[in-house]
């Protein structure tokens, strides 16, 4: 045992002597040495470990094997003994590690474990890394890499550090201290409830407007191409629900307009005045020979938007008549002329081509005439049958014509002139008294709102 503790203490660094800078952090450095010389070589293994952690040398780990082995703990030093060699096979000393190793498996071998290092409690600042720690630089300082938690310098680590407005130990938005280490507040550039947005600017227009809200009409921020904006999408409240001044003509409909449609145009189906493209809206439009916005007859511009007067289809006073105020049964009557005469009309050719079969049989008996007398050269008999049999045909179609077919020709002739005629008097009496079509629908009552 004296010679162990003779070999550990010759490894161990004098109490005046520094270590060189590259053998770890001077604190650790002189932590884990002062540890083997004051004999606690239980507290020197995992120091020498962490210094090894930081520095990497073979000396580090062998004197961690080496207080291990003078602590008694047989197991960890031939597990630290073996790592020695594994790590760094040209170790100036690997003959003497190999002989350490050696003792210790023959030391096992007897059953003879040594003792085993009681895990000691271990304090974050410490140097030596357990669970539940990120890291341990054996100091309390904040923002240094690792914080007096024993966590990586970084958001949401519960330490505040340079750079961090608040740090609340996590990166949930919206509870106070946001994901980025800010305050929860508009334009800190994290969105969360109640915000739409949050691009971490004042900058209108932009997408994201200021009270973290989407950049659009109704947000209560004007923006580019609106002329207001109050927040809401009501017309008729001085803001229009598309971002114009309440007015005729901005294509918002609001209380006491009939349509809008985004301007003064007449005739499009919203007029002038915001109203509905029809007679009576006090705008002449299309059509319209007046318009005095009523529909009252009489009063200079009637009820159709002509002026008033004879000929215009009111019947005012002073008149007993205007075309589409006349007679009814004049008007049926004229119907029925006008059908009649479309029948007669109709009728005309009917009997017209009845009444030239006659005519049409007559001619051809006297072709076949012409053709028997042709033929009376070759065949006498023949041709004097065949001319007695056609001025037969001649003589039946003649007595046909003059029976029925020269009157029905006749007939045909006056039916067509008198279907003329009363078809012609059918449609005047018609057109005179009956009542012209009423103006179309207009569709302009509907909201024009874009």
């Amino acid at each position: 045992m004296l010679a162990v503790l003779a070999a550990v203490l010759a490894l161990a660094a004098p109490a005046g002597a520094a270590a060189p800078p590259s053998d770890g952090p001077p604190d650790l450095v002189k932590k884990a040495y002062a540890a083997a010389e004051q004999q606690r070589y239980c507290d020197a293994v995992p120091l020498f470990l962490a210094l090894h952690e930081r520095a990497p040398h073979a000396k580090h780990l062998y004197r961690a094997a080496e207080v291990a082995f003078a602590a008694r703990d047989h197991r960890l030093a031939l597990d630290l003994y073996r790592s020695v060699l594994a790590a760094y096979p040209s170790f100036e000393k690997a003959r003497l590690v190999n002989d350490k190793v050696r003792q210790l498996e023959v030391l096992q071998a007897k059953g003879d474990i040594g003792e085993t290092c009681p895990e000691a409690a271990r304090v974050c600042g410490d140097w030596v890394v357990v669970p539940g720690e990120q890291c341990d630089d054996g100091n309390a300082v904040d923002g240094d890499g690792c914080d007096a938690n024993c966590t990586l310098t970084s958001c949401g680590n519960g330490i505040h550090t340079a750079g961090e407005a608040c740090d609340d130990g996590n990166l949930a938005d919206g509870d106070g201290c946001d994901g980025n280490c800010t305050a929860s507040s508009c334009g800190n550039g994290i969105a969360a409830p109640p915000e739409e947005c949050d691009d971490g600017n004042a900058i209108d227009g932009d997408g994201c407007d200021r009270g973290c809200v989407r950049s659009g009409c109704g947000n209560g921020v004007v923006g580019d191409g609106e002329q207001c904006d109050d927040g809401n999408d009501k017309n008729g409240d001085g803001c229009d629900r598309n971002c114009t001044r309440s007015r005729c003509g901005n294509g918002a409909l609001q209380d006491g307009e009939e349509c809008d449609d985004g301007n003064d145009k007449n005739g499009d189906g919203c007029d002038a005045g915001c109203r509905s493209t029809r007679c009576g809206n006090g705008v002449v439009s299309a059509g319209e020979q007046c318009d005095d916005g009523n529909l009252a007859d009489g009063d200079g511009c009637d009820s159709n938007c002509t002026p008033t007067g004879c000929g215009n289809g009111i019947v005012t006073v002073g008149e007993t008549c205007e075309r589409g105020h006349g007679d009814p049964k004049l008007a049926l009557l004229g119907g029925g002329l006008t059908f009649a005469g479309a029948a007669l009309t109709i009728s005309s050719p009917v009997m017209a081509g009845f009444g030239a079969v006659p005519l049409m049989d007559h001619a051809v008996a006297a072709q076949a005439i012409e053709d028997a007398e042709a033929r009376a050269g070759d065949d006498l008999d023949a041709a004097l049958v065949d001319a007695g049999t056609a001025q037969s045909i001649a003589a039946d179609a003649k007595r046909r014509w003059e029976t029925w077919g020269a009157p029905l020709m006749s007939a045909a002739a006056i039916s067509l002139v008198l279907g003329v005629a009363l078809g012609g008097a059918g449609l005047w009496l018609w057109n005179e008294n009956t009542a012209p079509p009423p103006p179309p629908e207009d569709p302009a009552d509907e909201e024009r709102i874009p």
